[in-house]
C-alpha cells in the first residue's frame, strides 16, 4: 500500500509529474520552459557521470503524457494541456491547489497501478 500520489514503478511522484507538465506546457496554461530547465528544476542536475549532451529532451515527459487517460480516467482528456486546464479551472492558479486537485482526482478515480 502506497500513499496517494506515489506511482509504483516510477521515479517521480504524481505531483512531480504534474509540476513537470506545468513547467513545459506553453503559456497561458504552463510556464513554457525548455526540457533541460524543467529537468533541472526537478532536482536532476547533470553530474560528473552525466553523459547526455545538452540541450536535452526529457523523454519521460512524453511517456508520462501517454499515461494521462490511464492515470486520470473519467476526466475526458487525451492530452496534457486539457488535463492541466481542468485542474486550473477547478483549483485556480495556486500551484499547491493544482497539485492537490491532480492528486485528489487521481486517487478518487481509483486508478490501479
Amino acid at each position: 500500500m502506497l500513499p496517494p500520489g506515489v506511482l509504483p514503478g516510477y521515479l517521480y511522484s504524481l505531483m512531480a509529474v504534474v509540476r513537470a507538465f506545468l513547467l513545459v506546457t506553453t503559456e497561458p496554461i504552463g510556464q513554457g520552459v525548455d526540457h533541460d530547465l524543467a529537468y533541472q528544476c526537478q532536482g536532476m542536475k547533470p553530474g560528473a557521470a552525466w553523459t547526455k549532451p545538452w540541450p536535452y529532451r526529457w523523454r519521460s515527459l512524453d511517456r508520462w503524457a501517454a499515461q494521462v487517460e490511464a492515470w486520470w480516467p473519467g476526466r475526458a482528456v487525451s492530452h496534457v494541456q486539457a488535463l492541466l486546464a481542468g485542474f486550473i479551472s477547478e483549483a485556480g492558479d495556486d500551484f499547491h491547489h493544482i497539485l492537490g486537485r491532480a492528486s485528489a482526482s487521481h486517487v478518487r478515480r481509483g486508478v490501479l497501478m
